[in-house]
């Protein structure tokens, strides 16, 4: 759906799937590639930032685009990504499942970065 460089190497991009409720909407997600290597990336899937349930691509798109659009952004949701990743190695039993550069997908359907929403973080 979108992909665009990042900065320093890497890239950006919302990806969508349908959802798997079987009605007709469509769930996104933005994930921040970090390594500017492809060889590197081989076996590390890029950490999932914001996610959204929407009605249609269109609206999904117009949804994460904010996030993904600006660097700025992108650095907030990474940041929110590593310190949920961190509490979750302090506190969960689950917590080494993220090992090894995986991510679980942003829980939250709310993209706005303003309300912490945008990656499942409160």
């Amino acid at each position: 759906m979108y992909r665009r460089p990042l900065p320093g190497g890497g890239y950006v991009a919302i990806e969508s799937t349908p959802d798997a409720s079987g009605d007709a909407t469509v769930r996104a997600h933005v994930l921040v590639e970090r390594r500017s290597d492809p060889g590197r990336r081989v076996g590390h899937v890029p950490p999932v930032v914001a996610e959204t349930v929407a009605p249609d691509v269109k609206h999904a798109l117009d949804a994460l685009s904010e996030i993904a659009a600006n660097n700025v952004e992108v650095a907030r949701a990474l940041q929110r990504w590593q310190a949920r990743r961190a509490e979750e190695g302090e506190h969960g039993p689950d917590a080494g499942a993220e090992s090894g550069g995986e991510s679980k997908p942003a829980a939250a359907p709310d993209p706005t970065p303003e309300g912490d929403q945008a990656d499942g973080a409160q």
